[in-house]
């Protein structure tokens, strides 16, 4: 959880309505954690990180993985584009 991001819900909020629209899945399970998501990787014994890249950017989201591989290169990362991308926002220059 970033916490500069000035979030519309508070991070309690988006874990019940997650739950709510995953209760249906039975390999869903969600969490919160804080500190580094390598930590809560190790913690969890998932070796990889699914991430999208929104209106965050590709580049951040690489960063991201380049960092992660640092900290522990036993943890993956792949990286989606979500649905919130347009061409314009996908822009790689």
């Amino acid at each position: 959880m970033n916490l500069r991001k000035n979030a519309f819900f508070t991070p309690a909020e988006r874990v019940r309505m997650l739950k709510r629209l995953t209760s249906t899945m039975g390999n869903v399970e969600v969490t919160s954690f804080r500190g580094l998501l390598v930590d809560f990787a190790r913690v969890q014994e998932a070796h990889i990180l699914v991430r999208g890249f929104g209106h965050l950017g590709l580049r951040v989201r690489v960063s991201d993985a380049h960092m992660n591989r640092k900290l522990d290169q036993e943890i993956d990362t792949v990286i989606m584009m979500t649905g919130s991308v347009t061409p314009r926002s996908a822009r790689i220059s």
